[in-house]
């Protein structure tokens, strides 16, 4: 149901499709690995596999916009689409901590260390 907004997004600005689309797959992917930091009773690996299962019948190819894997016993989400967040105001030159412009490794590393992961 988000999908509309985006392509509707894209039409009034000048961001790419693809790129809306990565702020929706974002978004929902966070609210699957937040279920594994609010609630210690669900096991991430069951998310996962929820998560798999919904990107296989999403529309808008939300798979291949980002990834969600286990680290650190929890659920994280890595982009393959930029937010853009740093060319903001409010970024002010700062990178989102899922950016894909920051190495895959480093992302995981920030994730373990339990630094703050903005996602914008």
């Amino acid at each position: 149901h988000l999908l509309p907004l985006a392509e509707e997004l894209h039409r009034r600005t000048r961001a790419g499709l693809r790129q809306v689309y990565g702020g929706v797959a974002a978004g929902v992917a966070m609210g699957f690995c937040a279920a594994t930091r609010e609630d210690v009773t669900v096991e991430p690996a069951y998310l996962l596999e929820r998560w798999q299962t919904f990107t296989a019948k999403a529309p808008g190819g939300l798979a291949r916009l980002g990834e969600v894997e286990i680290a650190a016993a929890k659920l994280v989400y890595l982009r393959n689409t930029c937010c853009l967040y740093y060319t903001s105001e409010v970024g002010n030159g700062t990178l989102c901590g899922s950016c894909c412009l920051t190495p895959r490794d480093e992302r995981l590393t920030a994730y373990e260390g339990g630094r703050p992961i903005l996602t914008v």
